[in-house]
């Protein structure tokens, strides 16, 4: 594995930083997300969401996709390639202010998200349908 420096771009890059597949993910807890080469160390995109303190993006490869959850449960998919936001949800859980707690997370398990939050909720969600709720059974 080749090691070396790489300078990134100019701008200050705050939050969570997660790396995969040569890029880098930089989540700030104003709900921006930026994605940079990690290779260049060039800005591939920046885009806004209306998440709140959110943790680090989990990327989904095979759908080009990158997930990230908010600390009040809200979910976001934004195109992992372009940044485009596709989809956003409501919150699903209590809000804690997650700075001083864990960090909310989107872990992926056979197709669905189980989106884990600073309270301690925990629930799925399926990415092809966000907007549907769990049904009690």
């Amino acid at each position: 594995m080749r090691r070396g420096r790489v300078p990134l771009p100019a701008e200050e890059f705050e939050g969570t930083a997660t790396t995969a597949d040569g890029t880098l993910w930089f989540t700030g807890t104003s709900g921006r997300v930026t994605a940079v080469s990690v290779r260049t160390g060039k800005q591939l995109w920046q885009t806004p969401t209306s998440l709140e303190q959110p943790g680090g993006v989990t990327p989904a490869p095979r759908a080009r996709v990158v997930y990230l959850s908010s600390a009040g449960g809200r979910v976001a998919a934004l195109d992992a390639k372009k940044g485009t936001l596709l989809w956003e949800t409501l919150p699903r859980a209590r809000w804690v202010n997650a700075l001083n707690e864990r960090l909310p997370k989107v872990l992926l398990h056979k197709g669905a998200l189980i989106v884990t939050t600073p309270s301690g909720d925990v629930f799925t969600l399926d990415p092809a349908h966000p907007e549907r709720t769990s049904a009690s059974g």
